[in-house]
């Protein structure tokens, strides 16, 4: 077994928000619980965070965080991204506390999950450590093309993807790329409490209503859609966000069975409760956040089917027809067409449901995870001093 040192950023949270956390959280918090519990001495790093800030309750307490220098400065959640900005004395002392942490404990593999940004930086830390620890980067998303972003991910040793369509971005430019599937963490059908036998009379957004979350298309085909089914209530759960699309309210006040909800539900139900109400679920999102998007894999374990645009790997996680809708075009029409799919036929939507859970039951719920990371592991060098200590007890 190994000593792994597992990189992610960012992981402190607002108190409140302990159990509502972004996936770039989830992923490596359960990777770091299942590579320990696979027998490998695990340790995270992740960035100081303001004193107030907490640890998420999924955290595994058996796991020891280090906190090493944050290299920007972060808004608060909900508020519009803070335009990064290189912060050369940051970055050395980000730096200097994770070279200190990894020569301190002699990882045989420091493995980072992240996005580009996090590629490159970790990549750069690589080229330090060549030959003596081997970096590992597991991509919740596409890479950048760039040819001078190349040059920088070369300190990385071995790439994983979640997906073909994310695995397809890193190419042979950098070597081997190993597809290794994560899963769902949140489970929604657990938290919902009610022993009521639910009539699924609604069809749901949630999220927050950006435009890149395809807030706008659905707020227009809702509007398309609400008159045309006076029965069927049309709901948005939503999260803060400066960036909201307007007009929802007026939609709102506009249709009797249209419905706003907003984080944290102090009004009606709560999300677990609307999902388990719901025919099917709208999740038109423009761009992923993550690959592949978890709230269409924790809406599609639900046993509600999802409609989606035709996006990144969308298609690698929904079945158009049999577990959700795939919608080709970007308009308020097409998805509202996409939408009547799944409502008209009400038979439709229980088998389509069906067909979700079992779907991300059978791809997406971590089974050989930790065995996939093991093969990755073993195809890379190791320290000079952990090869001295195998050929010890062979």
């Amino acid at each position: 077994m190994r000593r792994v040192a597992v990189f992610a950023p960012s992981l402190a949270v607002p108190p409140g928000w302990e159990s509502n956390i972004s996936g770039h959280i989830q992923i490596p918090l359960t990777a770091a619980r299942l590579l320990m519990e696979a027998g490998h001495d695990v340790e995270l790093i992740s960035t100081r965070a303001r004193n107030d800030y907490v640890l998420p309750t999924m955290a595994p307490g058996d796991v020891p965080v280090r906190f090493v220098a944050d290299t920007r400065r972060r808004g608060e959640i909900g508020d519009r991204p803070v335009r990064y900005r290189a912060n050369p004395l940051a970055m050395t002392r980000q730096a200097r506390d994770i070279l200190r942490t990894v020569r301190a404990r002699k990882f045989d593999c420091m493995h980072g999950f992240g996005y580009e940004g996090s590629a490159l930086w970790l990549g750069a830390l690589g080229r330090l450590v060549r030959g003596k620890t081997p970096v590992v980067f597991s991509l919740l998303g596409p890479l950048s093309s760039s040819g001078w972003r190349t040059l920088g991910y070369s300190g990385i040793d071995r790439f994983t993807a979640p997906t073909a369509h994310v695995a397809s971005s890193v190419g042979t430019r950098l070597g081997q790329v190993s597809v290794v599937r994560h899963g769902v963490v949140r489970d929604l059908v657990a938290e919902e409490h009610s022993t009521r036998n639910l009539t699924r009379r609604r069809v749901l957004f949630w999220r927050e209503a950006t435009q890149s979350n395809g807030g706008d298309l659905c707020r227009d085909a809702f509007r398309l859609l609400a008159r045309a089914y006076p029965d069927l209530i049309f709901s948005f759960a939503l999260r803060v966000s400066r960036d909201e699309v307007p007009g929802l309210e007026d939609l709102e006040r506009s249709f009797d069975n249209v419905e706003i909800f907003r984080f944290p539900y102090q009004r009606g139900p709560d999300l677990s409760q609307l999902m388990a109400e719901s025919l099917c679920i709208v999740l038109p999102f423009r761009r992923q956040s993550i690959h592949p998007q978890l709230s269409v894999l924790e809406s599609m374990r639900a046993g509600v089917p999802v409609v989606a645009l035709n996006v990144g790997d969308m298609g690698e996680v929904i079945t158009d027809g049999t577990n959700g809708v795939l919608v080709q075009e970007r308009s308020p029409v097409a998805l509202a067409s996409g939408i009547e799919r799944i409502i008209a036929k009400p038979k439709l939507a229980t088998s389509m449901g069906m067909a979700a859970g079992d779907a991300v039951d059978a791809d997406w719920m971590w089974a050989g995870f930790t065995d996939a990371l093991n093969d990755v592991y073993s195809q890379i060098p190791q320290r000079s001093d952990s090869k001295a200590r195998s050929r010890g007890t062979s």
